[in-house]
């Protein structure tokens, strides 16, 4: 252990600071001896970096096992809420509240009543 007591805080500042650099330093090392390693092993067993990378991540289901589509799609939500005078104005219950909506209850109004 290195005694410390001995010097100033100016000093204990700059060595602060090379402590710092030496740190970020040495781990930029680290790891571009990690990714050596790692490129090293793959190779020897004939296997490219971006192969090894996917068989860490949960496979994808495909077209062809899914039956077509790879992503699953929502069903368009129904209207919940219907303004009383301009029938236009709808919401689903999803998102953000519009604007008459929220106009209709800072006027005390209930949310029940708007209710389809």
């Amino acid at each position: 252990m290195v005694d410390l007591s001995q010097y100033d805080v100016q000093k204990l500042r700059a060595f602060q600071k090379q402590i710092e650099r030496e740190i970020e330093h040495r781990v930029i090392v680290d790891k571009k001896k990690a990714l050596e390693e790692v490129r090293a092993f793959a190779k020897a067993r004939g296997i490219s970096l971006s192969e090894l990378a996917a068989a860490d991540r949960p496979a994808k289901k495909g077209a062809a096992e899914t039956g077509g589509a790879t992503t699953r799609k929502r069903r368009a939500a129904g209207i919940k809420y219907r303004h009383p005078d301009q029938r236009e104005l709808t919401w689903t219950g999803r998102g953000r509240k519009p604007k008459w909506l929220v106009k209709w209850e800072t006027e005390g109004k209930p949310l029940d009543a708007l209710a389809v």
